[in-house]
Formats: C-alpha cells, structure tokens, sequence
C-alpha cells in the first residue's frame, strides 16, 4: 500500500494506533498511540474517535489487525491447492462447528509435513466481530481498505529466517507461532496475557508467571516434537515489553533464550513520536495482493 496508511489494532482490553506515511520515498511512522482499559470495546470507540481528532492524519486509508485471540485456527491438508478446491473443502469440513452465515474465513499455504499433500493453515472469524471493529473505524472517520491477522503481521519480519518462534503478549491472550520463512507452521493461543500478570505482580504474587514460563517450555516441547527440530530460542514481541519487571522476571524464571529484538529492521524511519517507539509487530502490510477491502485475514 503506498501513501498514508492508519494500522489499528482493536481487543477487548486495549486500542492501538499507528500513522505511516510516505516522505520521500520512505515510510516514516509519525504518529504512535496505545490505551489499556476496560473489557468491552464501548470505551475503544471513543478512544479512537479522540485519537483521530488529535493526530488529524493525512488519509483516513486503514489497515486493520485482528488478534489471534479473537480468531480460530485450524490446519489442513489436501492433494490439491485450486483456491475454488480448497476454500470449498475447508467450507464443508468447519460448517459445523463454525456456521458460514456467522463466519468468514481465510487461508494460506504453508510447508507441507506430508509428502503428496500440501498443507493450508485457515484462520476463522465471526462475522459480527469484523463488523463491529469496521464500524468502530468508521465511526471515528476512517476507511478500512484491508483487514489482516497479527499472525500474518508477525511473519513479515521473518522472512528470511528459515525457522522462527515468536511468542507476541496482549493484555488478555499470548500467541505462540512457529514460522518459516514468514508462513506460520503452527499455532498456539493460550488465555495468559499482560494484565493477568501485572494483577499477579501486584499481589506480590508469581503464579501466573509461573504458568506462562510453563506453557512456554510445552509450546517449544510440542512444536519440537511435531517438527522433529530443536528450537531452542523465542523472540518475544507485545506488551510485556513495555513491563520491563515482568519480562526480566520471565526471563530468569524460565532460563530460556528469550530474544526481544526480531531479525529484521522495521521498513520505515521513525520521527519524533511520543512514545518513540513501541515493541508491537504493526507496520506491515497484508501479504498476496489482494484488493483493498477484501475481508482476508492472512
């Protein structure tokens, strides 16, 4: 997408907004804001209706995220990979338990495990939620011209790694995604996010610190496992990065090799935002070339 693009994230406990535009042939972030709050998306409509009013970007063009949390992924494999043939299988296998008049879904090929099979990995959402996230962009003056996942938004910076676990952390979930080559391999999505474990560091407490350097040594057990590889480093992306305790605590509970920087420089110049910068996979675009407005996820 060239010019001026908005990339907005909207979940159930937090909002973030990002502003990039095109300055002489380079991207250049300019403006840069997130908000915790309360569950429920009522107070995020007029947070973004603030954030719009004060910033008055130069185009309303936006890029919505959705958060794996509030999608379902599920893996298939097929002898064939006509899109026709494959969104029609896919269709047929998920109408029970995710209805086509309630969900729209999506899909990408991924590395096959299986030798005269080719592998998809299909993400699924729930109509009304794209709707209502639209409607909240809507609302405060933009225009939605793509919709892509953080998963798909997180493998654009490993593109040139062969092999890569990230473990992103929101307020409310953490999405664990080994990719290769920037396509997602597996997906793991566990109910432990930021705001659980700030609440536990409150109370002078480390149990759901504990629970998370758990889930993470299963996640890198099974996804070993079912690679057959040794993975034995996690780069770390989301908001425990801007809880330096907490990730210092996580690190030194879990002795493992947790890595908060990923492999490739973001593709754009940062000016004189405040903050200056934040530790969120949201500047990239959607991959495959569709058109603007298309509702797909990958």
């Amino acid at each position: 997408m060239n010019g001026s693009i908005i990339v907005l994230n909207i979940t159930a406990k937090d909002l973030k907004y990002a502003e990039i535009n095109e300055v002489a042939g380079e991207k250049r972030l300019t403006a840069i804001y997130r908000e915790t709050f309360a569950e429920g998306d009522g107070e995020a409509a007029g947070i973004l209706r603030r954030v719009v009013a004060e910033n008055r970007p130069l185009s309303p063009r936006t890029l919505l995220i959705i958060s794996s949390h509030d999608l379902s992924y599920r893996e298939f494999y097929f002898p064939f990979d006509s899109a026709k043939k494959v969104m029609g299988a896919v269709r047929f296998e998920i109408s029970s338990e995710f209805p086509p008049e309630n969900h729209v879904l999506d899909y990408v090929e991924t590395i096959s495990r299986e030798p005269g099979k080719k592998t998809f990995m299909v993400a699924i959402a729930r109509k009304e939620l794209l709707r209502r996230q639209i409607q909240i962009a809507e609302e405060a003056g933009l225009h939605v011209v793509g919709i892509t996942s953080d998963l798909s938004t997180l493998g654009s910076y490993f593109m040139d790694e062969p092999e890569a676990l990230v473990m992103d952390t929101g307020e409310n979930h953490t999405l664990f995604g080994l990719f290769s080559h920037g396509l997602p391999l597996i997906v793991r999505d566990i109910p432990i996010g930021v705001s659980q474990l700030r609440a536990s560091a409150a109370k002078n407490g480390e149990r759901d610190l504990r629970s998370l350097t758990g889930e993470i040594k299963r996640t890198l057990h099974s996804f070993n496992i079912k690679t057959g590889q040794t993975i034995d480093k996690v780069y770390v992306s989301g908001s425990i990065l801007l809880e330096t305790k907490l990730f210092e605590a996580l690190k030194k509970s879990s002795e493992l090799g947790l890595e908060e920087t990923t492999p490739l420089s973001a593709t754009f110049k940062t000016e004189e935002v405040t903050p200056p910068s934040i530790p969120m996979p949201l500047c990239s675009a959607p991959r495959g070339g569709r058109k603007e407005g298309s509702p797909s996820i990958f």
